[in-house]
């Protein structure tokens, strides 16, 4: 805080899992692909109890050859929905950044 004024940055840390939502949220209205991936990994965790196991609980868990290859599989599926997400995540950021260099003048167009 500066002078009893939050500055932008501040602001935006301190709103950030909402944010977060909403930028997710855009993804899932506008791209189609993203509930493809998503219903596939979740689809895939109801299907196989064990992944959650593996990713929640403590202590040694131990895989049969194929319990590791759906393991793999969903470590693809849950990387592919993170990269969307970040990937839209910078792109509203850009949008964000020059809707704001157009409001403070620093851009004409």
């Amino acid at each position: 805080m500066v002078n009893g004024y939050y500055t932008m940055i501040e602001r935006i840390k301190d709103n950030f899992c909402e944010i977060e939502g909403d930028i997710i949220d855009a993804l899932r209205a506008n791209n189609p692909k993203y509930d493809v991936v998503k219903t596939e990994l979740l689809e895939l965790m109801e299907r196989n109890p064990f992944i959650r196991e593996v990713m929640e609980d403590e202590g040694a868990v131990t895989l049969t050859a194929e319990q590791h290859r759906i393991f793999v599989e969903y470590l693809s599926l849950s990387d592919r929905l993170n990269g969307m997400e970040k990937m839209n995540a910078y792109l509203c950021g850009h949008t964000d950044c020059f809707t704001y260099l157009r409001e403070i003048g620093a851009l004409t167009k």
